[in-house]
């Protein structure tokens, strides 16, 4: 098993192998095919991604570089606020189910699962994910600058309106629900590639010791492991409750559609944060 201390650099396209271990936990599921064949399409756009995090960790940067990607990174996460008002547009629905107690009781249910996607986004569980991420980016950039809108990466912020547009504004809540799902499967794999190019980086180029290294990447490990492979689960569930509440038929096709939609406009992120590491 890899730890984030392990120098030995991730095969290419391990997004897409880690992605598929998660996707096997949902067994022989049609959601879960469609997902998965998703990933296979979108290869290259999937290869863009982790050819940026291979170039930022290939060498040292300048602090005004290092200040876009982390602002540009951030711009690519931390949701957690568009899938809490997600949650709260499913209660109003149940809310709105008056007199039909299945309907609500399977909005209830799919806001439940939303609700379990950002519980350690919020620091139920620990730190918030916020936090976590600033004390990485701040220390890497030897301050707090990378948060001024002078870094902002056009790619990176289109792609963090485009998501926040499906989640909380489109008409369609099933939109939202199709975007969560193709985020948390896509994070878990990101993450899980760029903890160990992470790692030897930090140690080598700014000379952080091991145990600065462990307590500056909590942010991306705790996005390792069970955790966003579970908040895919949640997310697939919360899927199924709400098409049962709304009366529409589970549609696979649409999901991986907007899975090969989702992966396209990151790798298009990245590749604009890519070009910005000069």
């Amino acid at each position: 098993m890899t730890t984030i201390l392990d120098s030995t650099p991730p095969d290419r396209l391990r997004i897409l192998a880690t992605a598929e271990n998660a996707i096997a936990g949902l067994g022989n599921s049609d959601f879960g095919n469609e997902v998965s064949a998703a990933f296979h399409r979108e290869r290259a756009s999937i290869q863009k991604v982790e050819e940026c995090f291979e170039k930022l960790t290939s060498r040292a940067w300048s602090r005004p570089v290092l200040e876009r990607f982390f602002h540009a990174w951030r711009d690519t996460h931390l949701t957690s606020n568009a899938v809490a008002a997600m949650t709260c547009r499913l209660m109003a629905l149940a809310e709105q189910a008056e007199g039909q107690p299945d309907r609500a009781v399977a909005f209830f249910s799919a806001a439940s699962e939303t609700g379990k996607i950002i519980h350690e986004d919020l620091g139920l569980c620990g730190e918030a994910h916020a936090e976590l991420y600033y004390r990485l980016a701040t220390n890497v950039c030897e301050g707090d600058e990378w948060e001024r809108r002078r870094n902002r990466v056009p790619s990176a912020f289109e792609f963090r309106k485009w998501v926040l547009h499906q989640r909380v504004i489109a008409q369609d809540i099933q939109d939202g629900l199709e975007t969560t799902i193709a985020s948390e499967i896509y994070n878990h794999g990101e993450y899980t590639f760029a903890a160990p190019l992470f790692a030897p980086w930090l140690a080598r180029e700014f000379g952080f010791t091991d145990q600065q290294v462990k307590r500056d990447l909590a942010y991306i490990v705790v996005h390792t492991g069970d955790t966003e492979s579970g908040h895919f689960r949640h997310g697939v569930q919360a899927l199924e409750y709400y098409c049962y509440g709304a009366q529409v038929t589970p549609d696979p096709i649409r999901l991986g559609a907007r899975c090969s939609d989702y992966l396209r406009r990151v790798g298009d992120a990245f590749a604009g944060i890519s070009a910005r590491l000069n």
